[in-house]
């Protein structure tokens, strides 16, 4: 409830803090520890993947090490893998279109669509054994560094252009 959110305490991710695949800072609201400590399923940790069942259904992000043990609202679902299943890998999986239509096709209602939880045990996932995981986890991964690196580097390109834009027209 609004009235329970705080100004620090445990992060309590809702919908808006998952953006480009991770969990974010941005307009975190807060919950105390007494409530955290009720709210026991939403218990966030590195790894997990995180799935948005309301509103903008299908909204994926990994859980980094940042958000562990931090909690989560009820617009969201926790997928943990087991045993040596690669979380990383179902991030990716499930990142993927054919998921994704999956996600939609899954869901219920007309005015306020919702994926309800029990559905995605429905959601078909491909899954190679876990070695095999982790080498396409790793190769993904090593891509999103680069790509990441690019952008970083794109970034500063475009305010070292700004500054001499400036300097030109003084």
């Amino acid at each position: 409830k609004t009235n329970q959110m705080l100004e620090t305490g445990v992060p309590f991710i809702r919908a808006n803090n998952l953006k480009n695949g991770t969990v974010t800072w941005d307009d975190m609201k807060y919950i105390s520890l007494e409530l955290h400590s009720v709210l026991t399923s939403g218990h966030l940790k590195q790894g997990d993947v995180l799935v948005t069942t309301r509103g903008d259904i299908g909204t994926l992000s990994y859980v980094p090490e940042d958000f562990e043990g931090a909690n989560i609202n009820a617009q969201i679902c926790l997928l943990r893998t087991q045993n040596k299943n690669s979380s990383k890998y179902l991030f990716y999986y499930l990142s993927l279109e054919s998921s994704y239509r999956q996600f939609k096709s899954l869901q219920t209602g007309s005015a306020l669509k919702q994926l309800p939880k029990g559905n995605l045990n429905k959601i078909q996932v491909h899954v190679p054994n876990p070695d095999e995981q982790k080498k396409i986890a790793d190769f993904l991964s090593a891509i999103d560094d680069k790509i990441a690196l690019v952008a970083e580097e794109l970034g500063k390109a475009k305010t070292f252009k700004k500054g001499l834009l400036q300097q030109m027209f003084v």
